[in-house]
């Protein structure tokens, strides 16, 4: 290989990386995270508050913006550290260390693609839905405390279901289940 010479092994950009890549498939994703979005946060909502539907209302727009960001987020962590050591791998193929850098370039490569390869692989993926959880939790509660009027508590509570139902699983779902 020459020396400029950049090649990424075994890299198929997993499932969760392709939601945001604009295609169709928005017409059927945005409406169905936002209604979902909408549903636990009114279910929450009535149960702690009489009339919540100007609430639901003043804050689903806002509940789903904050859900795309955190998983936004999360999926740019993903990418980084998957990306990060294929590359690390990959630098690695030119010196002494040519094929543990080609195990670490095809590790990489691998677990972007099924999760399940190792554990180190679900750890990472489990860490990426973990920071989009504690965002979605973050931002909702902070949002609904003190804009809404619904107190800390309520506002605690719905930020907890928003982020159990919400959080981005798809992250934990394989695209290849070889080796």
């Amino acid at each position: 290989m020459k020396k400029n010479e950049l090649r990424l092994f075994n890299l198929i950009f997993p499932l969760w990386f392709m939601v945001w890549i604009p295609g169709w498939w928005w017409l059927l994703l945005i409406p169905a995270n936002y209604l979902l979005d909408r549903y636990v946060l009114k279910r929450c909502l009535d149960k702690k508050i009489p009339d919540s539907k100007p609430l639901v209302k003043k804050y689903s727009v806002k509940v789903c913006l904050f859900g795309f960001l955190s998983d936004f987020i999360g999926a740019l962590f993903l990418l980084a550290v998957f990306t990060g050591v294929s590359l690390i791998g990959e630098s690695m193929t030119d010196g002494e260390n040519k094929e543990t850098g080609l195990k670490i370039a095809r590790w990489a490569g691998a677990s972007m693609s099924n999760v399940w390869h190792d554990p180190l692989s679900f750890i990472i993926s489990a860490v990426g839905v973990g920071i989009s959880a504690l965002l979605i939790f973050v931002f909702n509660k902070r949002m609904l405390a003190k804009n809404s009027g619904i107190g800390e508590e309520n506002a605690r509570y719905t930020a907890k279901w928003l982020t159990i139902v919400t959080a981005p699983y798809l992250y934990l779902i394989p695209v290849y289940f070889g080796g």
